[in-house]
C-alpha cells in the first residue's frame, strides 16, 4: 500500500513531534510505502520512505492557501497513494481517496470550552470561527478519525456526530530522557516548572497571579522557571515586564532543546502545568518519570495524562488563590515527602 503523509503545516513544538512518530513508524514498516509532503522539516529517507519539502508554504497564509487547495490535489492525482493520512487536521480537498485524519487542534469552537476575541486575539479567533469549521467538515467526512485521548474522542463523537468506531486512539508516548534523576541535587529552594509556548491558552497569568499573592503573604524559598525569553511575542513581553515590575521569582529561561529539558526536570522539583487546552499533556507524562510533584488544571486531559500518580494535585485554572494554596503548602512545612527528600 503506498501511504501519503500530508504534514505541511508542521515545523516546531507538538505538531513537529508527532510527525517524527509517525516518520520513525513508517521507516520500520517495510510492507508499505510511504511518501511525506512536508514544508521544511528535514527528514531521512529510506527505501520505502521518500520526502517532498514545500519550504514556500510557510510564506504566509496566501502559499498555504494556494498550496492546499490548487497544488495538493494536483499531487494527489499524480502521487496516485492508497491512502492519504493528514496530520493537520484537515482533508485534502478535492480528491476521491481514502483520507485518515490525525486531530490534535482544540480550537474549533464546537468542542472548544474558550472563547477568543477577534479584536485581541484575531488569530486565535479566526482558527476557532474560520478554519474550525474546516476541521469540524474534515472530521465528519474522514474515513478514519485519529485522536490523542479517550476525552477527545467521546467529544468529537458527540459534538461532531462521528460514530465511535471511525475514531481511533493514540495516546502520544514520551520517550524516556537519557539523564538519570537517581540521586538528584536540588538547591535549597523549591523550584516549580512550567514548559510551555506563549500561547495565551497556556495560561501563564494564573502562576503570576499566584506569585503575587505568595509575596503578599511574604511566602519566598522558591522559583518559576519558564520555558520563555519574554520576546516570543507582545503576551510573553508583557509576562516577563510584569514580573521583574514585580520582582516575582520567575526565571524565563527560553526555548530548551531534549537534553535541556531533562536537565530543568532533574533540578525541578515540581511540575506547574496550568493549560486550559490540550489535547494530551506532554510535559505531565514526562514529570512522572522524575518523580516530580504535579499542580495541574482540574480538566479532562490532565487527569487522563496524570493517570494514577499519586503524586499530583488539581486546581480550576481560573482561580489563582487556590494555586496560590497549592504552591504554598509545597513551600512551607506541608511539604510532600518527594519535596523534603529532594531538598536534603
Amino acid at each position: 500500500m503506498r501511504i501519503l503523509v500530508y504534514d505541511v503545516a508542521a515545523s516546531v513544538g507538538g505538531a513537529l513531534t508527532v510527525l517524527e512518530d509517525y516518520h520513525g513508524r513508517a521507516l520500520s514498516d517495510k510492507e508499505n510505502d510511504y511518501v511525506f509532503v512536508l514544508s521544511t522539516p528535514n527528514l531521512a529517507e529510506a527505501d520505502n520512505v521518500s520526502v517532498l519539502n514545500f519550504p514556500f508554504v510557510k510564506k504566509g497564509w496566501l502559499s498555504r492557501l494556494r498550496f492546499d487547495l490548487c497544488i495538493m490535489p494536483s499531487l494527489v492525482r499524480r502521487l496516485n497513494p492508497d491512502r492519504i493520512l493528514s496530520l493537520q487536521n484537515t482533508m485534502v480537498p478535492f480528491v476521491r481517496k481514502e483520507q485518515w485524519v490525525y486531530m490534535h487542534n482544540l480550537l474549533p469552537r464546537d468542542i472548544c470550552d474558550m472563547r477568543f476575541s477577534m479584536r485581541s486575539e484575531p488569530v486565535l479567533w479566526v482558527y476557532q470561527n474560520v478554519i474550525g469549521r474546516v476541521i469540524a467538515r474534515s472530521l465528519r467526512r474522514a474515513d478514519k478519525v485519529i485522536v490523542q485521548s479517550d476525552w477527545l474522542k467521546e467529544r468529537c463523537a458527540k459534538q461532531y456526530g462521528i460514530p465511535a468506531e471511525r475514531i481511533k486512539v493514540e495516546k502520544p508516548s514520551s520517550a524516556p530522557f537519557e539523564v538519570s534523576c537517581n540521586g538528584a541535587q536540588k538547591g535549597e529552594e523549591v523550584v516549580f516548572f512550567y514548559p510551555a509556548s506563549s500561547a495565551s491558552y497556556k495560561n501563564h497569568r494564573v502562576i503570576l497571579d499566584a506569585c503575587s499573592c505568595l509575596k503578599n503573604e511574604g511566602i519566598d524559598g522558591y522559583r518559576v522557571v519558564f520555558t520563555l525569553s519574554g520576546s516570543e511575542g507582545a503576551l510573553s513581553e508583557s509576562l516577563k515586564a510584569r514580573s521583574e515590575e514585580e520582582d516575582l521569582p520567575i526565571q524565563f529561561c527560553g526555548h530548551l532543546g531534549r537534553e535541556e529539558m531533562g536537565a530543568a526536570y532533574t533540578e525541578s522539583n515540581v511540575l506547574l502545568f496550568p493549560s486550559r487546552l490540550e489535547t494530551w499533556g506532554l510535559p505531565l507524562q514526562e514529570a512522572q518519570q522524575f518523580g516530580l510533584e504535579i499542580i495541574a488544571s482540574d480538566l479532562d486531559y490532565a487527569h487522563e495524562t496524570v493517570g494514577g500518580y499519586g503524586q499530583a494535585s488539581f486546581f480550576d485554572p481560573t482561580n489563582s488563590r487556590e494555586l496560590a494554596g497549592l504552591m504554598r503548602d509545597l513551600v512551607t512545612g506541608k511539604q510532600s515527602p518527594a519535596i523534603s527528600k529532594g531538598l536534603q
